[in-house]
């Protein structure tokens, strides 16, 4: 009696430990990293033309994106260049790029891209507004 009192008790220790482990969901991100760039940003795009008087002349902001490229700039500093690029979407009209900078000795670098019209996106850089400081917008149209 003793020892099928035992033998119930195992069984049902076992089975109620099974039956835990089974229904304990697994933390698995959704966002899936694809290779390159998205096709919905590939092209050439650029800001509207502001005057510069420091430098006597117009000019714009761009954004360049390859299949597996990126580069972002403006007239008076040295554009942001990203190679070996990966991506996921982290929005429903926004894609977070990652990439080598090698710049930056090929430290990873993020650039993320919001759509917010036909035709119109916002460029980000590693978090902050990729024309800040410059009299430059942060909206870019395709050319």
């Amino acid at each position: 009696m003793k020892f099928k009192n035992s033998l119930a008790l195992a069984i049902t220790a076992l089975s109620l430990g099974t039956v835990g482990t089974l229904a304990t969901t697994s933390n698995v991100s959704a966002h899936t990293w694809w290779d390159g760039t998205p096709s919905a940003v590939r092209g050439t795009w650029h800001t509207r033309n502001v005057y510069s008087s420091s430098l006597g002349f117009s000019a714009h902001a761009f954004f360049k994106a390859k299949s597996h490229s990126v580069i972002c700039g403006f007239t008076q500093s040295a554009p942001t260049y990203l190679k070996s690029t990966y991506w996921r979407k982290v929005g429903r009209h926004a894609y977070s790029i990652h990439g080598a900078c090698p710049g930056d000795y090929g430290i990873d670098r993020r650039m993320t891209v919001k759509f917010v019209g036909h035709g119109l996106i916002r460029v980000y850089i590693d978090g902050s507004r990729s024309t800040s400081s410059t009299p430059f917008p942060n909206l870019y149209h395709k050319v």
